[in-house]
């Protein structure tokens, strides 16, 4: 709540101050997720980096439907 100060008055989840914290999370993870992707790929470990490719994916789409419902 520091960094964003006015969530604190925020009292619907719809709002969009906190859609904008959703969003930046979402993309904080799918970069994390690449990040290990890659390096999986580096070290020969297929199958690991093709699991983190999946839940990559399955996030996504996770967030496409998170926003239609919005």
């Amino acid at each position: 709540m520091q960094i964003y100060p006015v969530l604190a008055t925020v009292t619907e989840w719809r709002d969009p101050s906190w859609q904008l914290i959703l969003i930046r999370l979402g993309t904080f993870g799918v970069m994390m997720n690449v990040a290990v992707f890659f390096l999986a790929l580096k070290f020969d470990k297929e199958k690991i980096a093709m699991g983190i490719l999946w839940v990559c994916v399955l996030y996504l789409a996770l967030l496409g439907v998170m926003q239609f419902i919005s």
